[in-house]
């Protein structure tokens, strides 16, 4: 064709040009071969399914002749023939080259492996189209393969493999999931599988009682991973971020309260002991438990524990900075509200209130010292807490001994004339001592408890008591005394020596031979049980390279009965919160239909409830006559001034 145009290439110019009429030399010769290639079935059949066999060998990865095929297409294109002869032939054996690629490939490879072969695919028809193929078809070709090749399996393939893709933490392989799932509109079916399976793994990790010591962290690396999952393969996608948070709040509230109190209890340890972490870290790890806080329904079950350990970390100088203290409940403050933070923020003030009023004292002791002749007076710190701010803790009556009576007298005497109206009750469990000590190998000090330090000072009139004798003299209660004895005598600083009843009929010599090995550590697997009648010896031997000894407590673990006791004292609270909340609606509106005032009630409560406490709490409240039922409709309320 073109050798021939070439040749009558003056005829086109100057006859063709002047003649509308007359086709010119290329158009006759397309319009004879299109007419003889469509007078011959046969032929035209024969040149599609030649063009269409050889797509399908470079499909397969066989070298061909990419200008041949260029050639060929482009023919088909020049006499009109591509859109109405072939495109609708080659999509459909597009079609079907891919559906059944797919059935075969999916089930003989992995999840990754099929994905990527489909982003392989893709790739190559993009490819094909740019070098001999048509332009307008490549928007109809890549549809056609996603539709054929990875939509039918869209479902299979996540059910398969999502999970392992998310707990091996493989983002390049979940972004090209993301990817591909979005070009054949099947996010809809990886966001309900990612849903599905996040609930799945966040149950199974809320409900492993057996490693219920190590639930915080792994739902700190479990959320660092989600986050991780969803900013690098989901590109932060909306829909995914509500979906991971309502998942979040489904499985972290499976157990009720135990999340809320573990989360709690983790922080506590936090803010005792960096462990070797910079501030830094630990504000990390702050910023991480308050990701997972955000989700927890039992907020107020949270704040109970957090002010428990927050109370002890104050009081006995636990905590490792008060800047980080501070910065937690600036976070708790910003995600809860001021009202939530209000008796933790008190706890602070009450301790810089008590430095201040501790500061005045020792003015007063300078000025006022003791008369000539009367003991002289102890360092002394006592720290003064409002009781509202507090945990509340059943008060302990105790026999203190005189030097302690003494200050403490003294100490409430001058906070009388301070404060007049006000009632102090003595925390006496909280109490810390510093004791001067004299042994044979020296004079040392000795950081104690109050408790421990009531024991000791037994052993000033006496060298030798039994456990019931101590706790005559001193009144701790029956079972602290015991583990206040075996502090002090069977744990690394050995200041007391235990000898049993059995050995009482002992010689002495012999007594003080076993007694001796028992504070060198010897004596086998000598059981710890502390009876009424175990004697108790000073161990005037004690050796210890250091001047300033600190003798640790023995201090009972959480019990499921302290847990319980604090549960239930949130349970209570809740009450009154709901009663508040019912009252202060009723107040308002002075008069209620029953299913605006669920409605009301409901909306306003931050934790979770049910309609039957709600109604529970109503009917309390009518029993006693906040409100009552309308004469007329029952289902009506009126409040009651």
């Amino acid at each position: 064709m073109l050798t021939v145009r070439n040749i009558f290439l003056y005829l086109d110019r100057s006859y063709v040009i002047q003649t509308p009429a007359v086709q010119s030399i290329w158009e006759m010769g397309l319009s004879l071969l299109r007419s003889h290639i469509c007078g011959h079935a046969q032929l035209e059949a024969t040149i599609l399914e030649a063009l269409l066999g050889l797509i399908e060998r470079e499909r397969n990865g066989e070298e061909l002749h990419i200008g041949l095929l260029h050639g060929c297409v482009r023919m088909l294109v020049a006499l009109g023939l591509y859109t109405q002869r072939f495109e609708a032939r080659f999509l459909e054996e597009t079609a079907q080259y891919y559906e059944k690629e797919g059935n075969s490939y999916v089930a003989a490879t992995d999840v990754p492996g099929f994905l990527l072969h489909v982003q392989q695919r893709l790739s190559q028809e993009n490819e094909r189209i740019n070098h001999y193929m048509e332009q307008r078809s490549r928007r109809d070709v890549i549809g056609t393969v996603e539709q054929h090749l990875l939509a039918p399996h869209a479902q299979s393939l996540l059910d398969r493999g999502l999970h392992a893709l998310i707990a091996a933490r493989r983002i390049e392989d979940l972004r090209r999931t993301y990817s591909l799932y979005t070009r054949v509109n099947k996010v809809d079916v990886l966001l309900a599988a990612f849903t599905e399976d996040i609930k799945a793994c966040g149950a199974k990790l809320v409900n492993d009682q057996e490693n219920e010591g190590e639930l915080v962290k792994n739902l700190l690396l479990y959320n660092e991973d989600l986050a991780q999952i969803l900013s690098g393969a989901f590109d932060n996608n909306k829909e995914f971020a509500f979906k991971l948070k309502t998942a979040w709040e489904y499985f972290l509230n499976i157990r009720q309260t135990r999340p809320a109190e573990l989360l709690a209890r983790f922080l506590d340890g936090q803010m005792r002991s960096q462990k070797g972490m910079s501030e830094e870290d630990v504000e990390a790890v702050l910023d991480r438990v308050m990701a997972i806080f955000r989700h927890l329904a039992d907020k107020d079950v949270f704040e109970a524990f957090y002010k428990l350990g927050l109370a002890k970390r104050l009081l006995l100088r636990k905590s490792v900075s008060h800047d980080l203290e501070r910065s937690m409940i600036a976070r708790l403050k910003g995600e809860c509200g001021a009202g939530y933070t209000n008796k933790l923020e008190g706890m602070f003030k009450d301790i810089h209130l008590s430095d201040d009023f501790m500061a005045n004292y020792a003015e007063h002791l300078e000025a006022n010292p003791p008369p000539p002749g009367a003991a002289a007076a102890v360092e002394t710190r006592v720290q003064v807490l409002t009781t509202g701010f507090w945990p509340t803790q059943p008060p302990v009556e105790v026999n203190l001994p005189p030097v302690l009576r003494r200050e403490a007298e003294r100490f409430v005497e001058f906070y009388m004339r301070s404060f007049q109206g006000r009632r102090l009750a003595w925390q006496h469990n909280l109490g810390h001592c510093v004791l001067v000590a004299r042994f044979t190998a020296g004079t040392k000090r000795l950081e104690v408890s109050q408790f421990q330090a009531m024991v000791l000072l037994c052993f000033n009139d006496t060298d030798a008591l039994s456990c019931a004798d101590i706790q005559a003299a001193t009144a701790i209660e029956a079972g602290e005394v015991r583990r206040t004895l075996q502090s002090l005598s069977l744990g690394k600083q050995r200041v007391l020596l235990r000898q049993r009843p059995s050995e009482e009929s002992k010689p002495a010599a012999e007594g003080a031979a076993a007694a001796a090995g028992a504070a060198a550590g010897g004596g086998g697997k000598a059981s710890k049980e502390i009876l009424d009648g175990t004697v108790f010896r000073f161990n005037a031997k004690y050796t210890n390279p250091k001047t300033r000894i600190h003798i640790n407590t023995i201090q009972l673990k959480a019990t499921v009965a302290e847990a319980n006791k604090t549960n239930e004292a949130v349970r209570r609270d809740r009450l009154h919160i709901i009663d508040a909340a019912v009252v202060r609606i009723m107040k308002t509106r002075k008069t209620v239909a029953h299913a605006l005032l669920m409605g009301d009630v409901l909306g306003q409560l931050k934790f979770p409830v049910t309609p039957s406490q709600v109604k529970a709490r109503i009917e309390s409240l009518i029993e006693r006559e906040y409100m009552a039922r309308d004469e007329e409709q029952t289902s009506v309320y009126n409040y009651l001034a």
